[in-house]
């Protein structure tokens, strides 16, 4: 074991074959680990004359290997302090100390030590008297006491909530010190013990925490045989699986979780009721529990963890119509309610009675470094993030024009989307298409209308789908927004979906959350609803009304400006030739959106030059081409769009480019800025031509990959002002360094 313990090194392995299996051997591995620590500690001198008396987990009997050891030594001072000093000098870590005042061993003593006291276990005749007499002191001051131990337990719970009540527990919990673990256990327990009258009528929790207790202390017991400590770690949580007879890991950890949750809320519960006055207990007497509906009202008026409790183990059954199940949840579950009410319908298990499918989702870990929470605690993490941003739609700063648009259905819709996003998960299967079947079989019997049915419906299936398009993917491609518009991810769905999206990464793991990422998904909606977009979604929409079916290879090729500035009938008519034909088309000369000139050039069979072939029939035309769009398709051949600049009008233009004769140019004397290698591939390098605008420069650029042999497949042409920005993807046919170097002593500026 890595850490220090108080047993040798042959009781350390005799230690690993008396582990407990299960939660019912806790106890005799600990009464034996207690009989290992004191035959240890008996051989130290003075034992008995320190006058020992043992606090904490030995006295309780809760012993594990690694336990602190901590004793009272209320016996001579000298022999205390030797027996002390051998103990180190054994390596033994005791956590000894000699009371302040030795005819009063609170003073000067916080309120958990003297707790301790009162559970201590003496070692000799003598301290067990002097412990007798100091247990009827603490009893006879027991009022203050408890107001000093409830405040420092206050206090205690909130320092360690802060350090320990974070998402990691959820994937690696803390046994001992987490939300659930044994500290919240043990405090719950003392709180009980010491006002047993007032929780005279609440046995059940008492129940619940031994059943609970039992486990969590057989499972830290086996952690520390293992080689742990305190932090269940994901490296053992298999060996502890197979410990204690389960099959999977999943399954395991789900029991584990499910306790842990369970003494949580008992633990908040027992420190509550025990603060709680008379006239506290008797307002909730008077609240009735007899139907769904009263649990519901009864949290809406008081959602805090006493009534919690009360709607828990009230003896409601829920109703047997669905219908009414769904009235109660759709006057109660609304995005005006607070974070704090929603908590209490979760807390209360009111959703899972309303919705049994969440049960099979209670505890269930998501084993990777992403999913940080349980499924059930993603869930309402997920259900809350709704609310909070519904009230403050500046939350995602680049998403508050996103957020800010959306309308009260809108919040609805995703409020349902939350609850039910990941019902599905531990099926196996797409857990997304599931979870959508789910929300049609409940939405229906629950009678909720068509048109919430259908969008939070469509929600859930596709609440993955931005997520990829917004981190992994070009959102200016064409291709994404085919595939967003195939899906349906388009007006009020597209700004519900972008919100879900970062509500569900911040619910699922807050850290996973940056500016980064909302950045990405804000420049996503914008690409999306962008005329240019839009309007590339409109072609798709002509295509499928009049049934032309195109290519996914054409639509990836065409370039979103020409899609934009082009009118959609030429296109699609274009089109239908281009598939239909088997020989070159004809030149095509259309006139643009801002009136600009576009011409179409064409050969059914690329080859080596063609790309400058068609630049010196521009030319030769008499036009300066501004802007280029050119693709070549398997099927298809060599399509390309160039904008041009000229004094000739549509016809005339089409006449010259239907008969002109390409002539040879001299070599053009043109000098670029820079020449750069965008990126490489072992099949295509894509190269930038930057520089003045200036007469021959793209005839220049196109010339110069010409000479060196290399085929275009696509470019991009833009002139803005003075300046071009030409970029051409080549067919790599022997690495860029030689070919760059020819082409920049040739062209570059020096």
């Amino acid at each position: 074991m890595a850490k220090r313990t108080f047993l040798t090194k042959s009781q350390v392995a005799e230690s690993k074959e008396r582990a407990p299996r299960g939660a019912q051997e806790s106890a005799a591995f600990s009464l034996w680990l207690g009989q290992a620590l004191e035959a240890n500690l008996s051989q130290l001198p003075h034992w008995k004359e320190a006058g020992p008396i043992a606090l904490g987990s030995w006295a309780r009997n809760e012993l594990c290997p690694k336990s602190d050891i901590d004793l009272l030594l209320v016996g001579d001072e000298k022999k205390a302090a030797a027996f002390t000093a051998a103990a180190l000098s054994e390596g033994l870590n005791l956590r000894c100390r000699i009371p302040e005042d030795i005819n009063d061993w609170t003073r000067g003593v916080a309120p958990f030590d003297v707790l301790a006291l009162l559970h201590g276990r003496p070692f000799s005749e003598s301290a067990a008297k002097a412990l007798q007499e100091q247990q009827v002191r603490i009893h006879a001051w027991a009022a203050e006491f408890k107001r000093s131990l409830r405040s420092a337990m206050s206090e205690e719970r909130k320092s360690r909530g802060k350090r320990y009540d974070s998402v990691s527990n959820y994937l690696e919990p803390n046994i001992k010190y987490g939300p659930g673990g044994l500290r919240d256990l043990q405090q719950a327990l003392y709180v009980w013990e010491l006002d047993v009258k007032k929780f005279k009528d609440k046995m059940v929790f008492l129940h619940q925490l031994s059943a609970s207790k039992s486990l969590l202390l057989a499972i830290r017991q086996q952690l520390h045989v293992l080689g742990g400590e305190e932090l269940l770690t994901g490296p053992l949580q298999k060996p502890l699986a197979e410990a204690f007879g389960f099959e999977n890991v999943k399954d395991f950890m789900r029991e584990l979780q499910n306790h842990l949750s369970e003494v949580s809320f008992y633990a908040d519960w027992a420190v509550e009721w025990a603060k709680s006055g008379k006239a506290t207990r008797d307002n909730l007497d008077k609240v009735k529990i007899q139907s769904l509906a009263d649990a519901f009202s009864a949290l809406h008026q008081n959602s805090s963890v006493l009534m919690q409790e009360k709607v828990r183990n009230s003896s409601f059954s829920i109703e047997k119509d669905p219908h009414r199940v769904g009235q109660c949840l759709h006057r109660y579950y609304h995005v005006d309610c607070s974070e704090k009410e929603l908590l209490a319908l979760f807390r209360s298990q009111v959703i899972a009675k309303c919705l049994p499918e969440f049960k099979l989702v209670q505890g269930l870990v998501q084993h990777d470094q992403y999913h940080r929470f349980t499924v059930d605690a993603h869930i309402l993490q997920a259900v809350k993030g709704v609310v909070r941003v519904y009230r403050r739609p500046t939350s995602f700063r680049e998403l508050k024009h996103v957020s800010k648009g959306l309308s009260d259905w809108d919040w609805k819709v995703l409020l349902w989307a939350a609850l039910f996003h990941d019902l599905a998960k531990g099926r196996g299967g797409n857990h997304s298409k599931k979870g959508a079947q789910l929300v049609r079989k409940i939405f229906r019997q629950w009678q909720f209308s068509e048109k919430i049915t259908e969008e939070v419906q469509w929600m859930v299936e596709n609440h993955l789908v931005l997520s990829s398009a917004a981190f992994r993917q070009n959102p200016h491609s064409p291709s994404v927004w085919r595939d967003l518009d195939q899906k349906g991810v388009k007006g009020k769905r597209l700004r519900r979906l972008a919100v879900f999206t970062a509500i569900d990464i911040q619910a699922t793991n807050p850290d996973a959350w940056n500016e980064w990422k909302e950045r990405l998904l804000s420049d996503l909606v914008k690409a999306v609803e962008s005329p240019r977009a839009t309007k590339f979604m409109r072609l798709l929409a002509m295509a499928k009304v009049e049934k032309i079916k195109l290519s996914p290879d054409f639509l990836k090729g065409m370039d979103p400006v020409v899609v934009e500035e082009l009118p959609l009938s030429y296109l699609l008519a274009d089109y239908k030739y281009l598939r239909r034909g088997k020989g070159d088309l004809e030149p095509l000369v259309v006139k643009g959106a801002t009136g600009d000139i576009w011409v179409r050039l064409h050969r059914r069979k690329d080859e080596p030059g063609l790309f400058l072939r068609f630049v010196q029939m521009l030319y030769g035309a008499g036009c300066a081409v501004r802007e280029s769009s050119v693709q070549t398709f398997d099927i298809y051949g060599a399509y390309d769009w160039f904008k041009v600049k000229t004094n000739k009008n549509v016809n005339q233009l089409k006449k010259i480019l239907r008969s002109i004769q390409i002539e040879e140019r001299p070599d053009p004397q043109v000098v670029f800025d820079k020449i750069s290698l965008v990126s490489e591939t072992a099949d295509e390098m894509i190269i930038s031509f930057r520089g003045k605008n200036q007469s021959g420069a793209l005839y220049a650029a196109a010339y110069a990959l010409f000479e060196q042999g290399l085929q275009v497949k696509w470019a991009r042409v833009h002139t803005w002002g003075q300046q071009i920005d030409d970029v051409f993807c080549v067919a790599n046919t022997g690495g860029s360094s030689p070919v760059l170097d020819l082409i920049r002593k040739k062209y570059l500026v020096v």
